[in-house]
């Protein structure tokens, strides 16, 4: 039986389908109303107000701790926009975002404290460019907080003005696991896992795409797990470098570092990741 293996983005946004529609990664910006995005056009409320985009994104799908969150904001209008807290993460979050796990291990971890002398921060203003904010979740949680393994998802919304005119999150969740093992695998050879489940290798192709447009690197391969009596076929499609975790089979989790096309292959394994 074929299994088509894609990457980690259309597993975890499983969870949006009852509500939203499938969401297509590229850079439109569309409102967040949960964890997902659907497109909307800015009221005349907005537009009269202030005219820019937020877009929040993670720098990794899979990490041994919390990613960093990256905020993009891209003011589409002649004001200045004017923001505080740029250079406290932790006062920003709180007077601008409001956070929540809609998934996770583990309860949303307590603010850290945003005190008297974090509020004296400097107003920054952002003319009609793009400016990018980058928080470490260890700057914007108590410290010392241990992370659970597990999958996240997050949703995230603006509540404080000035208000943008869109938000978008394109992957709304993330993994924290400790990878069992890193190997090498040439083209045509197989390897026991330290699970005991099973891979091989057969070949890398490219999918045929439109002119100009990005084609994915194929993965064709089989895998048993060590609760299956036989191989099941593995087909991969990774739009690299932007997605570069995925199944092998039903939660089992694994990690390309590096290639050769269609020569061998760096393999992160994380093996079986529970809900």
């Amino acid at each position: 039986m074929t299994q088509k293996r894609s990457s980690i983005d259309d597993k975890l946004m499983n969870a949006c389908k009852p509500w939203f529609f499938k969401i297509i990664p590229s850079y439109l910006l569309i409102t967040l109303s949960l964890a997902c995005g659907i497109h909307s056009k800015p009221s005349k409320e907005q537009m009269g107000r202030m005219y820019f985009n937020a877009k929040f994104s993670f720098d990794s799908e899979i990490s041994e701790n919390p990613p960093l969150l990256k905020i993009d904001l891209n003011n589409q209008s002649t004001s200045s926009l004017e923001l505080f807290y740029l250079n406290t993460p932790h006062c920003f979050v709180q007077n601008y975002l409001h956070i929540e796990f809609e998934q996770s291990p583990m309860p949303l971890p307590k603010y850290r404290e945003c005190k008297a002398s974090d509020n004296k921060a400097i107003k920054s203003k952002i003319n009609r460019n793009s400016k990018s904010i980058e928080f470490s979740f260890s700057d914007i949680f108590e410290p010392n907080v241990k992370w659970i393994d597990g999958i996240y998802r997050i949703r995230i919304k603006w509540i404080n003005d000035p208000l943008p005119s869109s938000y978008y999150i394109p992957r709304s969740a993330w993994i924290i696991a400790q990878p069992l093992q890193t190997f090498d695998l040439k083209k045509g050879e197989s390897i026991e896992l330290i699970d005991g489940s099973v891979f091989k290798f057969l070949e890398h192709n490219h999918k045929r795409t439109h002119q100009n447009e990005k084609s994915p690197l194929m993965v064709y391969g089989e895998f048993k797990s060590p609760s299956d009596s036989e191989f099941k076929d593995v087909q991969l499609n990774l739009n690299l470098p932007e997605e570069q975790l995925f199944e092998l089979a039903e939660n089992f989790y694994a990690k390309l570092i590096s290639h050769t096309y269609d020569t061998s292959m760096k393999i992160q394994y994380y093996g079986q990741m529970l809900k």
